[in-house]
């Protein structure tokens, strides 16, 4: 929260709710540094996503292949999202293009996404519904995981300016 990187709801951070596909989209935004390079008049190939208030992130995600739809031209933006859906939506924003819903766990515990038991049940159990607090866990651990470059997801943002290195220590 400190970092601007999490938000809560008019209830506080409702940590026990379930986390929608279209806030997923848009926390890996956030955490990419890239929510405010959303434009307001993004062409979204969903035809689900009209109207909805997530409607030009969401495609904006799609457009950097962070997300993927659940149809050609569907993308269900209400329906929850697996643990290990979001662990690839964070991997493909952190860069790594190999990643599938099969491989995810592997390419977590590669990347140091896992950092302790609790991400790794959130991203091992198949359909594992993410809730806002194992949200934070695994975008806090996105920021320590190996980007494809060696380095760390943090640094990046520190040279991107989307937090200072003061700011995160």
């Amino acid at each position: 929260a400190q970092l601007g990187l999490f938000y809560g709801t008019e209830n506080g951070y409702a940590l026990d709710e379930g986390v929608t596909r279209a806030q997923a989209a848009v926390m890996v935004l956030r955490l990419m540094g890239e929510e405010q390079n959303v434009a307001t008049d993004a062409q979204s190939r969903f035809a689900d996503m009209e109207g909805h208030w997530a409607r030009d992130a969401v495609a904006y995600a799609d457009t950097l292949g962070y997300i993927n739809g659940t149809g050609e031209d569907t993308f269900e933006p209400e329906r929850g999202v697996t643990g290990r859906e979001f662990a690839k939506i964070l991997l493909s924003a952190i860069g790594y293009t190999d990643i599938t819903i099969e491989n995810v766990y592997e390419k977590a515990v590669e990347t140091e996404l896992i950092l302790n038991n609790f991400t790794g049940a959130v991203i091992e159990e198949e359909n594992y519904a993410l809730n806002r607090s194992d949200l934070v866990r695994l975008s806090e651990s996105a920021l320590y995981a190996r980007t494809p470059d060696g380095g760390f997801l943090k640094d990046r943002l520190v040279e991107k300016g989307t937090f200072t290195i003061q700011e995160f220590n």
